[in-house]
């Protein structure tokens, strides 16, 4: 797509602002880590972010900046938590630089997203902790039981308490908003901890390190020229 026709496609995330009681809070938590790690790297302040909603007018763009301003710079929402990190972060990198320069922001998400990844997976049993606390502040534990064991009333019955416990956590009382917000932060949670499960993290300087060098064969006592082995 034309570059003219994306800058035109972000202007319009400003359109679509969503209210941040709205937006999952690990993707806000994701959202404004992106952003301090961008700062930190350039040394500004930390710019705000303001999430959007995803709409056909605005895709395939995910973010939006105006370079050099200082913010806000805006983020769509219903991504990942490491693709929100790497966004905030491209878009802090343009709001912080005059140069626009794309490929100098799309290179700092990637890091920032690579860092983010880093951070969470050196932390995933306490963020296994915190997930396992929150679903039974929720009473999600005490539903699997009586659910497994339930009759026809309890089902109902459960479905309130739940539907309830999201809306006072989630929606400051408001059923609809705390269930939507609620459901998107457990899938979110349970999601992220099932990516760290499988995650390899690299090794620090894995990239300079050299190759050790192959053996020596072994010498007879007519021969006194060490070889190596590929040589």
């Amino acid at each position: 797509m034309n570059y003219d026709v994306l800058c035109v496609r972000a202007a319009r995330l400003a359109e679509l602002r969503l209210p941040a009681v709205f937006v999952a809070p690990l993707r806000r938590t994701a959202a404004a880590w992106g952003a301090r790690w961008t700062a930190e790297q350039l040394g500004g302040r930390v710019p705000t972010g303001v999430f959007c909603k995803q709409s056909s007018v605005t895709d395939p763009v995910w973010g939006a900046a105006t370079p050099g301003d200082g913010g806000p710079f805006y983020v769509v929402d219903g991504l990942s938590p490491s693709e929100t990190v790497a966004i905030a972060a491209e878009e802090a990198h343009h709001a912080l630089t005059l140069a626009g320069d794309e490929i100098a922001g799309r290179s700092c998400g990637r890091a920032a997203a690579a860092a983010w990844m880093t951070d969470r997976y050196d932390r995933r049993r306490q963020l296994e902790r915190d997930f396992l606390r929150l679903t039974t502040r929720l009473g999600y534990e005490s539903i699997v039981f009586k659910w497994r064991n339930r009759s026809p009333d309890d089902g109902r019955a459960w479905d309130r308490v739940i539907t309830r416990a999201l809306a006072d956590c989630y929606g400051n009382g408001v059923v609809a908003v705390g269930v939507k917000v609620g459901r998107e932060e457990l899938a979110l949670r349970l999601a992220e901890l099932d990516q760290l499960d499988a995650y390899v993290p690299l090794r620090r300087h894995a990239a300079v390190e050299l190759p050790a060098a192959p053996p020596l064969l072994a010498t007879w006592s007519w021969d006194r020229t060490p070889r190596r082995r590929n040589s």
